[in-house]
């Protein structure tokens, strides 16, 4: 249809929808310069955090130099490496200036994060630069920041949740005391692991439910506030975690965890130096010391205990085909 005003044409068009990635990113932005902000500070938190837990020891703890290694790649990223396509958005940007909308502008409101993201941000900031310094292609890498970043966001939710939330119990290996129990996307109804997860992706929204209403309630809100209160963050949670497929499916009912073979491999990318080689069951534990995702042995059992706060029979039908195929798959 040909329009007369940008006004008029507003009733086909919607013009305030956005992807939601934390704000467009400026969340995981303050995180990470919250963390490098006070860095003498921050890295006596991250250390008694650890407390000589040697599962963290493949991690960069001079945040300085931690810092600058992530300053120096991004630069990479976006400056050299990506030179190709940042051409090809300037022949673009250039050749539709003309048409450009000169939409009123909107107020934007100051506002301010919780300061308590510092571990969750060093751990961030360690996975983006070993992301950054791998072997992979570059369109490769953007695709994996991506997701990434939606984990982080996931990440982040579930932390402050576990935060706020003092009924939570204790996770002995986890510093945010929360557990995601995942299986195979292909598991079946019989798979034991299945349930669990299953029962795992039920517990987390109810955590992060019951948050938002307990905070609510000492301000005081009304059930309309809440709409909005769910609309960025407990539905950011969900819609998020199907987006990447941590959580599958994406509607009815038997909603659970599952790692898909791009987890997989953001969890090699991300996890392992590049040139480097670890065990496997290095790697499980390097996976549930960065996000508390269990699926085979003691670390199984210790977020089956978790979830269902009772001490339960070991766990020996679990299998780790699936996994190891998924890796053989991935390359």
């Amino acid at each position: 249809e040909n329009f007369s005003t940008w006004d008029d044409s507003q009733v086909n068009f919607h013009v305030s929808d956005h992807r939601f990635m934390a704000r467009g990113g400026e969340v995981l932005f303050l995180q990470l310069g919250h963390l490098f902000s006070d860095i003498e500070k921050h890295q006596q938190v991250i250390a008694d955090v650890v407390a000589n837990n040697p599962i963290y020891d493949h991690l960069e703890f001079d945040l300085s130099k931690l810092q600058q290694n992530l300053d120096n790649q991004f630069i990479k990223l976006l400056k050299s490496e990506t030179n190709s396509i940042e051409k090809v958005a300037n022949f673009i940007d250039r050749t539709l200036k003309d048409y450009d909308i000169n939409n009123a502008q909107r107020p934007a409101h100051l506002a301010k994060i919780p300061t308590c993201y510092v571990f969750e941000a060093f751990l961030f900031a360690n996975e983006l630069f070993t992301l950054l310094n791998s072997n992979i292609s570059k369109l490769e890498k953007i695709e994996f920041l991506q997701i990434l970043c939606i984990m982080q966001v996931l990440r982040s939710i579930m932390a402050r949740s576990c935060q706020l939330d003092t009924t939570v119990p204790k996770m002995p290996n986890f510093h945010g005391n929360y557990a995601w129990i995942a299986c195979s996307p292909t598991a079946t109804s019989s798979d034991p692991i299945r349930k669990h997860a299953e029962s795992s992706y039920q517990k987390n929204e109810e955590i992060i439910y019951r948050v938002l209403r307990a905070e609510g309630k000492k301000n005081q809100l009304t059930e309309r506030d809440y709409v909005q209160i769910d609309a960025h963050s407990l539905n950011v949670f969900k819609k998020m975690a199907k987006t990447i497929g941590l959580v599958i499916p994406n509607n009815g009912g038997h909603q659970r965890f599952v790692l898909n073979a791009n987890l997989t491999r953001l969890f090699v990318y991300t996890l392992i130096p590049a040139g480097q080689r670890i065990q496997i069951n290095e790697f499980l534990a390097r996976i549930q010391a960065h996000y508390s995702i269990s699926f085979y042995a003691d670390q199984l059992q210790e977020a089956i205990c978790w979830q269902y706060e009772k001490v339960s029979e070991p766990t020996t039908d679990i299998k780790l085909t699936w996994f190891e195929e998924s890796l053989r798959q991935s390359g």
